[in-house]
């Protein structure tokens, strides 16, 4: 029996958000457990900024601006994930007749323009429908990073992972006290410690404002604030694998999806003053429904009182699995010169 892969040569166009080099890790992940891949990261830049408006129309020359360099020989599939890499993505699969991958919302290009569309709802044939977000995390790696990095905590922990402001989701200083008080009520309810890290949205005065009434709960085993550096240890990583519950601010889609792939019960909490946009909600409301995530937005939380069982944990294999269907993808690609 040969169980030689196959080889397949990535070009991966980046731009510099986290959240987006995180999903095609996720992605690129799933593929290497089907393929010997080779990638070739590819960094797009935009400058002036409003070229991103008027490229499609100089499409030739625009594609050599915005690459810090063309792939040379040959690529069996052109990956990325923002705005930012929406038409060198098309462009380039285009040009170079391969399938390709794109992770966002299509504001520039078409959805035909796109072979492999991942979303968590749609009904296009090139859409790839997502139970969970990818990322480069899972169970094994969260719980080797905890053997690493925190190898002295002992006792039982809830993971606080902390967002801040964004379009739709306003915190004040009266939220964050809140939920501050929520979370340390139901922890010594639980009898849990406490691990918790912010975010480059929650801001140093945020984080204060937490800080104090944590300090004050004796419940608090470990901090990292993102305003004292990103060297700052343990990692989020670590903090996820130590955790028997995941509280996350439903303001963040990639924590909450990378705890849910750490395979890790989690909840959400939110500001009062919060109105997602439709597509981050129907994600949650997916979530919620698959039983992936508890939303905390009522004043009876009972957090502590919940069983595990209250939850549906992703498969332990979820990689694998979304692999074999990104594979099918590529497999059995067609060109339109071919249709």
């Amino acid at each position: 029996m040969n169980n030689t892969k196959k080889q397949l040569r990535v070009c991966w166009l980046k731009d510099k958000r986290l959240g987006h080099l995180t999903k095609i890790e996720g992605v690129l992940k799933a593929l290497k457990l089907h393929y010997e891949v080779e990638v070739d990261e590819i960094e797009v830049v935009w400058k002036p900024r409003f070229l991103r408006t008027c490229a499609r129309f100089l499409p030739n020359f625009y594609l050599k601006k915005t690459l810090k360099h063309i792939p040379e020989g040959s690529v069996d599939l052109v990956v990325s994930a923002g705005g930012a890499t929406e038409w060198p993505n098309a462009t380039l699969a285009k040009r170079l007749q391969v399938p390709n991958l794109f992770i966002g919302s299509c504001r520039t290009c078409t959805e035909s323009n796109f072979a492999i569309l991942p979303r968590f709802e749609g009904n296009a044939k090139n859409i790839l429908l997502l139970e969970v977000s990818p990322s480069k995390i899972d169970e094994e790696v969260a719980q080797c990073a905890a053997d690493i990095e925190l190898p002295e905590l002992t006792a039982n922990y809830w993971t606080v992972l902390l967002g801040g402001n964004c379009r739709g989701c306003k915190w004040t200083e009266s939220d964050w006290l809140l939920q501050m008080k929520r979370i340390i009520s139901e922890a010594k309810k639980a009898d849990v410690q406490l691990l918790v890290t912010s975010s480059p949205r929650t801001g140093k005065l945020n984080e204060r404002i937490c800080e104090k009434l944590l300090l004050g709960s004796g419940l608090l085993a470990k901090t990292v604030w993102f305003s004292d550096g990103e060297a700052s240890s343990p990692s989020m990583l670590a903090m996820l694998g130590k955790a028997d519950k995941v509280i996350v601010s439903g303001d963040s889609a990639s924590m909450i999806n990378e705890a849910i792939l750490a395979r890790k019960p989690v909840a959400t909490i939110s500001p009062a003053s919060c109105k997602l946009p439709a597509r981050n909600e129907r994600m949650l409301l997916q979530l919620e429904q698959n039983k992936h995530i508890v939303r905390l937005h009522t004043d009876a939380w009972k957090l502590a009182e919940l069983n595990p069982t209250e939850w549906s944990l992703v498969s332990s294999d979820w990689y694998y699995e979304f692999g074999e269907r990104l594979k099918d993808c590529v497999d059995n690609w067609r060109s339109p010169n071919e249709t």
